[in-house]
């Protein structure tokens, strides 16, 4: 069973989502699996992405006819994911190395978790200058939970488009901001 998505909802992001999945393709192991919505794009995102799935058979890609909306997007991506877990991941995000191994090790350690959230760095737009941010306290330092209530609590306010009903009726949830 595949424990963990790396859910990547998209559009019109090509010149960045490469970046963002050199970031997590050499990262994959068998129990990951890398999910893109593309919500209609007109760039180049169905071209890049059709290019990484050919070295990398592990990503799949949903491209809508029409712009859902971004919560639908979100939703989407989600629903798509045959994992216990998933990681919402922006599509202008690059993920550390080792950090999908930490944030695995920690699922396998107590299948019970609500979410996890981990440290985060704000740059730019060329990805290039670090720009200050003030997260909420929670957001400073790796940390577990495991109730979901509390979960949906303190990680929620980065993810404006899930509601408690929505989240309660799909798979547990990572949030990464």
């Amino acid at each position: 069973m595949t424990l963990l998505s790396i859910c990547i909802p998209t559009f019109n992001r090509g010149e960045f989502l490469g970046s963002t999945l050199r970031s997590v393709v050499d990262q994959i192991t068998e129990d990951v699996e890398v999910i893109i919505s593309d919500n209609g794009s007109s760039d180049s995102t169905d071209t890049l992405v059709r290019s990484f799935q050919a070295r990398y058979p592990f990503i799949r890609y949903e491209k809508s006819e029409q712009n859902l909306g971004a919560d639908r997007n979100f939703l989407k991506v989600v629903e798509l994911s045959r994992a216990k877990y998933c990681w919402l991941l922006s599509s202008d995000d690059w993920i550390v190395p080792g950090a999908i191994q930490k944030v695995l090790s920690c699922l396998r350690a107590d299948p019970d978790l609500a979410g996890i959230t981990i440290n985060r760095t704000c740059y730019d737009v060329r990805m290039e200058q670090i720009i200050p941010s003030d997260p909420p306290s929670i957001l400073r330092e790796s940390v577990t939970l495991t109730n979901s209530d509390e979960c949906i609590e303190k990680l929620c306010i980065y993810s404006l488009y899930w509601t408690k009903n929505n989240l309660m009726q799909r798979k547990s949830l990572i949030v990464n901001t």
